[in-house]
C-alpha cells in the first residue's frame, strides 16, 4: 500500500526555455559604456522589464570589475540575471548566477548588439481602420517563419530570433521587429526593424515604404538621421555590405 503524499512536501517545479537579450562588451569597458548611453538617449526603457544576460567571455575582469559594471548596468535600467565568463566564486547569494550551463542545456539568445541600437524612440499615431494587430510580444521558435497579419502597432514588440518575420500590414513609429533571419514588411515601416539579430550576416529587410526610425542588420544600424533621404517613402531592401548597410529600391 502506498502511503499517501503530503502537499507541504511536494514542490511544483518546471524547467522553461528563455529568450534572453545578451550584453557583451567589446573594447575598453569603460569606452563601451560611453557607447551604451549613447545608444540609451533616445530608448531610456529598451531594457524595462526584458531578460539579460552578461557575456565577459572575452574579458579578463576581476571581481571588484565586476561588481562594479553590475553596479553601473543597474543604474542604467537594466537588471542582469545571468553572467557568462566569470568566476562563480565571485557571485555572492543574491547576485546573478554563471549561466554557461544554461546554455548548453539551450538558453536561446539573441546578441543585443543588434537589438538595442534604437536612437530614436517616438510614438506612432494608428491609423483608423487597421486590422486587428497581434498580441505585445509574439514569439516563434524551431528555425520557422513568423507571419503577422496586419499592422505592428506602436509599442508592440514582435520577436523571432530563429527565423524570419514576415508583416502584411505596416509597422507603426514606436513598434519593433526582431528576426533571427530576414524581415518582410509589405506595409510601410515607419518603426525600428533589426534582422539578423542572431548573427545572420546574409539576413535583410523589405520595406513596401522606407519610413523607419532605425533598421539594424546584425550590430550595424542606421537611424533616420543617417538614411539617404531620397530612399524615404520608396519600396527597398537593405542588406550588409561589409561594416556598413546598403539600401537598394525595389520596382
Amino acid at each position: 500500500m502506498n502511503a499517501p503524499v503530503n502537499p507541504r512536501n511536494a514542490l511544483k517545479m518546471k524547467a522553461r526555455s528563455l529568450l534572453a537579450f545578451v550584453l557583451q562588451p567589446d573594447g575598453e569597458l569603460t569606452d563601451w559604456l560611453v557607447g551604451l548611453d549613447h545608444w540609451l538617449k533616445g530608448a531610456p526603457d529598451f531594457f524595462a522589464g526584458r531578460p539579460v544576460l552578461l557575456d565577459l567571455s572575452n574579458h579578463t575582469v576581476d571581481r571588484e570589475t565586476l561588481l562594479d559594471l553590475l553596479s553601473r548596468l543597474s543604474q542604467r535600467g537594466i537588471r542582469v540575471m545571468g553572467i557568462d565568463g566569470v568566476e562563480s566564486a565571485w557571485l555572492p547569494m543574491g547576485m546573478p548566477p554563471i549561466i554557461s550551463q544554461a546554455r548548453q542545456a539551450g538558453m536561446r539568445e539573441i546578441t543585443a548588439a543588434a537589438a538595442l541600437t534604437a536612437e530614436a524612440s517616438a510614438a506612432g499615431e494608428e491609423k483608423p481602420g487597421d486590422e486587428a494587430a497581434p498580441s505585445t510580444e509574439d514569439l516563434a521558435s524551431g528555425g520557422k517563419t513568423l507571419i503577422i497579419d496586419g499592422p505592428v502597432r506602436s509599442g508592440q514588440s514582435i520577436v523571432n530570433p530563429d527565423g524570419d518575420v514576415i508583416v502584411t500590414g505596416a509597422v507603426s513609429s514606436g513598434a519593433e521587429v526582431v528576426a533571427g533571419g530576414s524581415v518582410h514588411v509589405y506595409g510601410a515601416l515607419r518603426g525600428r526593424v533589426c534582422a539578423g539579430a542572431s548573427d545572420d550576416e546574409n539576413a535583410r529587410i523589405f520595406a513596401g515604404r522606407l519610413e523607419a526610425e532605425f533598421v539594424a542588420i546584425g550590430a550595424v544600424f542606421m537611424t533616420a538621421e543617417t538614411m539617404d533621404p531620397l530612399l524615404r517613402s520608396k519600396r527597398v531592401q537593405a542588406r550588409l555590405d561589409g561594416v556598413s548597410i546598403r539600401f537598394t529600391t525595389l520596382n
